[in-house]
């Protein structure tokens, strides 16, 4: 049996995508795909056993080294840089990814679990002859319990290469950083398809062999793999993302996607209500009209931030990321710190989250960001996860030192967000919500 202690993994995760920069709305023309997100406790709890472990605040920059050719801290990064060329950086999931969906690879397809993640640019899923498919027992505490440890059991799926008549294996390997390690595999070439129908041909993808390096919160995660969203330059490997060739094959109406996430409201029901679209976007998912922003740089899908705004405590000038594989907004310690305060949070020097009272959620200032001369509000309650079983609460807010901020799932809960890739610009309008 082997056992593991939970440290923070460095990427991605998932959401809800809608292609499309359609004038009309023709839903016949959209590829959607249902997301699942895992339990609100899940998360919480995983949260909370990490600062059982934890022995400092973890730096968030170091502990996600993936993307790319390039470090940021090589002396020469700044000038290829500017040449156009890849940077790694890591800017993934504090702790965990919340949502999930299935893609298909191979002929005849094999179903596999991915995050559909905007921070990165790779598809991988496991080696069926790994150790990432070897059953195992993961064994972490749990103070709130008596006996005070969670057991849990863990079984992944894995890519069989020789099953698929499609599949060609090529000479090329991928290694992944982290800060923990590397995930390392081997580049193959096969059909992808999502949403059921979208066959995306002569895709290239890695099947990885080793995944310890990620961490329990992978290992004990929903997911199997990643499918990135971003840019072909964030790409290791120099890769064709997936949804790249789908616009190359002429497979969608429009290079867009978006993303709706459901609310929060702890149950199982709501948890599936989650929608990633491609060819399109859903007029009847979002209110008012879309508030299109051009991107400051297409690598990430990134964007230039006049303010961001909580109660006293304001950031001006700022670069931010809409990443939908971090479950957390994520910014400078200094200011999340300040704004924790503000909202109520508990906020201590050894713990890398911020508890709050639960009963302090509707009392949380909102939170503004303002882009391009429109004011995005989130509402002061959409910033606190809450697991529902043990009325356990934490701020959305991590705090790091990544080169931008993170705008993850609660901002992409509360905006609808399409992402067009062909004219580099991103669309947000207020969710609709049940």
């Amino acid at each position: 049996m082997r056992s593991f202690t939970l440290t923070a993994i460095p990427t991605l995760v998932a959401l809800s995508i809608l292609l499309g920069a359609a004038a009309e709305d023709d839903s016949s023309k959209l590829y959607r795909i249902p997301l699942h997100r895992k339990p609100e406790e899940d998360l919480v709890n995983l949260m909370y056993q990490h600062v059982t472990h934890s022995t400092g605040t973890p730096d968030i920059q170091s502990e996600r080294k993936l993307r790319g050719a390039v470090s940021l801290d090589d002396k020469y990064a700044n000038k290829i840089l500017k040449k156009g060329s890849k940077e790694t950086i890591v800017v993934k999931d504090f702790l965990d990814t919340q949502y999930y969906a299935t893609v298909k690879i191979g002929t005849p397809s094999q179903d596999f679990e991915v995050i559909y993640d905007t921070g990165s640019s790779n598809l991988w899923v496991p080696h069926s002859h790994s150790e990432c498919t070897e059953p195992f027992t993961l064994i972490m505490p749990d103070l709130r319990k008596f006996p005070p440890i969670d057991i849990i059991n863990v079984k992944k799926h894995g890519f069989h290469s020789s099953n698929s008549s499609t599949c060609i294996r090529t000479d090329e390997f991928m290694e992944i950083h982290y800060g923990t390690g590397a995930a390392k595999g081997r580049f193959y070439i096969d059909t992808v398809t999502i949403a059921d129908n979208l066959n995306v041909h002569n895709q290239t993808f890695a099947l990885v062999k080793n995944c310890n390096p990620m961490g329990p919160p992978f290992l004990i995660g929903k997911f199997e793999g990643i499918l990135g969203m971003g840019f072909d330059d964030l790409a290791v490997g120099d890769k064709t993302t997936v949804f790249s060739n789908a616009i190359k094959q002429n497979l969608v109406e429009k290079p867009e996607f978006a993303f709706y996430l459901a609310e929060n409201k702890g149950d199982s029901a709501h948890n599936d209500k989650s929608e990633l679209t491609f060819g399109g976007y859903d007029e009847n998912r979002f209110e008012g009209d879309l508030h299109w922003v051009k991107l400051s740089r297409a690598l990430y899908w990134e964007v230039s931030v006049k303010s961001i705004k909580l109660g006293h405590v304001e950031f001006l000038s700022a670069s931010a990321i809409v990443d939908s594989g971090t479950s957390l907004i994520v910014g400078p310690a200094d200011i999340v710190t300040a704004m924790a305060k503000e909202a109520g949070a508990i906020v201590l020097p050894f713990l890398p989250i911020h508890p709050i009272p639960c009963e302090f959620a509707d009392l949380v200032p909102d939170l503004t960001i303002e882009i391009e001369g429109k004011k995005l509000t989130m509402p002061g309650k959409d910033l606190v996860v809450k697991n529902p079983l043990a009325n356990i609460c934490v701020f959305a807010m991590v705090g790091g030192d990544p080169p931008f901020w993170i705008l993850g799932d609660p901002f992409l809960r509360t905006y609808y967000t399409v992402f067009n890739m062909k004219e580099e610009k991103i669309g947000f309008a207020k969710a609709k919500h049940d």
